[in-house]
């Protein structure tokens, strides 16, 4: 295996396609693998994008791929391919001194992809301190996402998660003590996670694969269920309410 990646990292990383642009004096460039994470062989084909800054690659023959990333705050790296669940990956300057080397799952019966895009929640008021003041350059779409999804026949003894690819922005003390935000005037509550109208819990770090577990009560087979992603509001602001500007992307089931 280690001989395979040493290989596949001799092929020079030129995408065979590649839209979009950001500001070259301040670029940092971030090259990479997309292999199959099962056999551990090169995907070709597959769509690499910075989905905030509309910035998009394709895999070459060997997999390789070749992104301009704004030098600054952490964005939302997505991997999209046919028969593969979708991928995304915080990304930053941090984790782009070597190659990345990134595997994706093929798909399977027991994946309910529910959203596959990215979404700007909040109201457009923020610190340039906050977690991601950067990346927001899509408008926010309001302080909460609701999508409909339907599931068939559930079967008692299977377990259910729900999981969001990747997350950031958020700006509670949770993650000011991580770094992960420089505001000091203020913090958010957490981002709140709703089924069917019941809390699953509470993100309070941004990152990747945040997971529920789902009580099977709380499904319901046959029919649509309704899922509610709720952003943070920011504790002691001059505002009557200040939402927290957070931005996230691919959200799905899991049935094991």
């Amino acid at each position: 295996m280690l001989l395979l990646a040493w290989l596949l990292f001799q092929q020079p990383a030129i995408p065979e396609i590649l839209s979009g642009s950001v500001n070259q004096e301040h670029v940092i460039i971030g090259s990479g693998v997309i292999i199959d994470g099962k056999t551990g062989l090169p995907v070709a084909g597959a769509l690499v994008s910075l989905p905030s800054e509309n910035i998009n690659t394709i895999t070459n023959k060997n997999g390789t791929f070749q992104l301009h990333l704004p030098d600054g705050k952490p964005v939302i790296l997505s991997v999209k391919k046919d028969g593969y669940k979708p991928f995304s990956l915080a990304v930053d300057k941090r984790n782009l001194s070597a190659p990345m080397r990134l595997a994706i799952s093929e798909q399977s019966l027991h994946d309910i992809v529910i959203d596959s895009r990215l979404h700007h929640l909040g109201d457009d008021k923020f610190s340039e301190r906050s977690a991601n003041a950067g990346d927001f350059s899509a408008p926010a779409n309001g302080p909460y996402f609701l999508k409909e999804f339907y599931i068939d026949n559930i079967n008692p003894n299977n377990n259910t998660l729900l999981i969001i690819g990747s997350i950031i922005g958020i700006d509670t003390i949770a993650a000011q003590s991580f770094r992960q935000s420089n505001v000091r005037s203020a913090s958010s509550s957490p981002v709140k996670v709703y089924l069917n109208s019941e809390k699953l819990g509470e993100i309070s770090l941004n990152g990747d694969n945040h997971v529920f577990r789902i009580p099977n009560y709380l499904l319901r087979p046959n029919r649509y269920n309704i899922v509610k992603v709720e952003t943070g509001v920011n504790q002691d602001s001059d505002r009557d309410v200040d939402y927290d500007d957070i931005e996230f992307m691919n959200l799905f089931l899991k049935i094991q």
